[in-house]
């Protein structure tokens, strides 16, 4: 498998990409991220309300992150039931409670992707990563959800692990990919074969030699969803750092982790077969204040 070369100051072609981590030093606080989504040039805008200001997407600025106050912010925005390994779609979110409200802001939510650079990644062929939103404030938040697209007989399904998904009611994310999925994200064979593999879809330099990676990491039991979790670095390139999964506590073994671990090395060294040799004796890893 060849690795493109893809500078860090430059987000690869298509949200299906690998990241290649150059030698190239980039921007501080600069987000390596898949490219924006392509404007059709005869689709007609959404109109912004006068005086409106546009929603900005969130960047995380600290240079030395407390991970015991800051580490789940970054992956569930401080939701509480992110702490049980079920999937909290039927969680009623604090701040949005009334019936058909959670699409409030849907056409702001719209304008977020599509022009202000809002996460809306694929990285799978129905597998996509967003960032969570705030309904009330209409502008994107730090944590990060999977949403997933299928075909149930003739009925096209899209769900998210997002706590604004209900049963009976679509979140944003599920709404944008039912109203745009075609348009955005038409089918693509490079995807077809990807289900079981663990994914590096942001990465941000955080000071010289210390960076934020974000991954999505599958179960090796299960290609559900629910099986899929946000995966977070932040340390250096050697794999030593600080280590968060969203599902496993940091008292057991995470396989999650570790098919995340190895990732990283085969982008650092640009090498298909390589591993992290520090996986199996637990060096190399901080699980301090994960919780």
């Amino acid at each position: 498998m060849i690795f493109p070369y893809i500078s860090l100051k430059t987000p690869p072609p298509s949200p299906g990409s690998h990241i290649q981590l150059g030698d190239t030093a980039p921007a501080r606080h600069v987000f390596i991220t898949p490219t924006r989504k392509r404007r059709q040039a005869s689709r007609p805008k959404h109109q912004s309300k006068k005086g409106r200001q546009r929603s900005e997407t969130i960047q995380i600025e600290e240079d030395e992150p407390t991970w015991d106050s800051a580490a789940e912010e970054l992956l569930t925005g401080s939701d509480p039931t992110w702490n049980s390994p079920e999937r909290p779609s039927n969680h009623d979110s604090g701040d949005v409670n009334s019936a058909g409200s959670h699409l409030l802001g849907y056409l702001e939510y719209c304008e977020n992707v599509q022009e202000d650079g809002g996460a809306f990644y694929q990285i799978g062929a129905d597998l996509f990563v967003v960032n969570g939103w705030d309904a009330q404030k209409k502008i994107s938040k730090p944590s990060w959800f999977h949403v997933q697209r299928s075909t149930i007989g003739e009925a096209r399904v899209v769900v998210c692990q997002c706590p604004l998904s209900r049963p009976s009611e679509q979140c944003v994310h599920q709404r944008f990919l039912s109203d745009y999925g075609e348009e955005f994200f038409p089918f693509d064979a490079s995807f077809a074969n990807r289900s079981d593999e663990a994914v590096l879809f942001s990465r941000q330099e955080l000071e010289e030699g210390t960076f934020m990676n974000h991954f999505s990491s599958p179960s090796p039991n299960s290609r559900s969803l629910n099986g899929r979790v946000i995966v977070v670095h932040t340390g250096q390139d050697t794999g030593a750092g600080q280590w968060l999964c969203i599902k496993d506590s940091p008292s057991q073994a995470c396989s999650h982790i570790s098919k995340c671990r190895d990732l990283l090395q085969r982008l650092v060294r640009v090498d298909p077969s390589a591993t992290d040799e520090t996986v199996g004796d637990g060096s190399g890893v901080d699980y301090s204040g994960m919780y």
